[in-house]
């Protein structure tokens, strides 16, 4: 099929109405061509297409391309954003892999719900990634490449030129008379991907000329592989879910195939935004959780976070902002609280439970637990202490010591999240406070698979 405006028509017809586009614009080739197409596809949404640029500030010419991008988007009419960014050199990672990590930072920070960010990426891109991937030694969802769409932020990215090859791309710009910028970084065989683009794929193709396409087809044949076990995975998850989306039945897992096993974790993680450990840290991880002695409470860390089994359950610790565990926070409870390393404390209006807010007006005051506290839970006849409610509802040992504790005049209210204690219970017509903590740093975003 010719690369053309009428080529992609369908692709933006088949696009949410309404729709946001956005066009990540990096003036080369690639993206000068799809914001050429996109000047003239005949559908209202590419025509009202914006482009975002991402200046890096790692070349010393990065000033020069915003000058050429804005002259391109002023040629042809398409609103221009650019972005700049900060990349930090990390020693042990590829500077490649920085630069690409802000880039997509930045294109997700303007991508609003229901909008759409196209990148020009195209079948030798995908074939690349194939290959770079299966050197790595990577699984299903690594060598399925790069996905024709997937979630970016609250909004979707799309890859509308994956099907589509670079010679193809090319003789579009040449035939159009295009000018593009052409990043000098792009000769570097330092970097994986030039080395693969420019020394491995060149000699592969003098026996085998189709060896773009073919790993191409190859990476599709994965992401049907990979939909496969998502597929299997979330049927698993129903069975195995703990009480909270960050956390997984021990005995439950236990049940699986080591293969299944394995999928399941690797796909729960992915859920909560935390990239899975390496093949022996996974493997390492289950033998400590899943079959290790049932009253041990194992901790298995790696760069995403923590995972930690606590009776039955499997959890998912993101990392944890430190809190000063000693300080006392004084407290107007008709206002929400900032707890730092914790979280915030926000309130609403109830009748009849809650807080007793005629009770909540003096001395209020948030604590943390330090040890011998006693609460007479609303509805019960006796006092219990802070240690037997927290065993009896099963919390974990980790987040015991980040329970805000409310006192008025140096009596425990409340443990919240948790329960309201006697004589500060709101009932009958009596208004009362509803207090709940949004905890901070407990949840990741969703991030791509790949």
């Amino acid at each position: 099929m010719k690369l053309s405006a009428a080529a992609l028509t369908p692709v933006f017809e088949a696009m949410p109405p309404g729709a946001v586009l956005r066009l990540a614009f990096s003036g080369g080739l690639d993206s000068t061509v799809l914001a050429h197409l996109l000047s003239s596809v005949p559908h209202p949404a590419a025509r009202a297409c914006g482009a975002v640029h991402v200046h890096h500030g790692i070349s010393p010419h990065a000033d020069a391309w915003v000058g050429q991008c804005r002259q391109f988007c002023q040629q042809w009419h398409i609103p221009l954003t650019v972005l700049h960014v900060k990349v930090q050199a990390i020693p042990g990672t590829s500077l490649e892999a920085l630069a690409r990590e802000a880039r997509y930072r930045a294109l997700e920070s303007v991508t609003g719900s229901g909008d759409i960010m196209l990148t020009a990426h195209h079948g030798d891109d995908q074939a690349e990634t194939f290959l770079l991937q299966a050197l790595r030694g990577s699984g299903v969802p690594g060598l399925a490449g790069m996905p024709r769409q997937r979630p970016l932020g609250a909004g979707t990215l799309m890859r509308p030129l994956l099907s589509f090859n670079r010679r193809q791309i090319h003789e579009y710009a040449l035939t159009h008379g295009l000018c593009w910028v052409d990043d000098d970084s792009n000769a570097l065989i330092d970097y994986d991907r030039n080395y693969l683009r420019h020394q491995v794929l060149p000699s592969i193709a003098t026996r085998w000329p189709g060896v773009a396409g073919t790993l191409s087809r190859a990476a599709r044949h994965q992401a049907e592989a990979r939909q496969l076990l998502a597929e299997v995975a979330a049927a698993d998850l129903q069975v195995c879910r703990g009480a909270s989306v960050q956390s997984l039945r021990v005995s439950a897992l236990a049940t699986l195939s080591y293969a299944r096993m394995k999928n399941l974790v690797r796909h729960w993680l992915w859920q909560q935004g935390a990239q899975p450990p390496g093949t022996a840290k996974l493997a390492e991880i289950l033998r400590q959780t899943v079959h290790g002695a049932l009253d041990a409470q194992p901790l298995l860390q790696w760069r995403d976070g923590e995972l930690r089994r606590y009776q039955d359950c499997l959890y998912l610790v993101p990392p944890m902002s430190p809190h000063d565990a000693g300080r006392v926070y004084s407290w107007n409870v008709d206002r929400a609280l900032a707890l730092p390393g914790i979280g915030q404390l926000t309130v609403r209006p109830a009748v009849g439970q809650g807080l007793n807010v005629d009770l909540s007006r003096d001395a209020a005051a948030i604590r943390f637990r330090t040890g011998g506290e006693m609460c007479q839970p609303q509805g019960r006849r006796h006092h219990q202490s802070l240690k037997k409610l927290v065993q009896a509802w099963g919390i974990p040992p980790w987040l015991r010591d980040r329970i805000p504790l409310l006192y008025i005049e140096n009596k425990l209210a409340a443990i919240i999240g948790h329960c309201y204690c006697e004589p500060f219970t709101a009932s009958g017509t009596e208004p009362g406070l509803i207090i709940t903590l949004e905890r901070e740093g407990m949840r990741l975003a969703p991030r791509e698979q790949v």
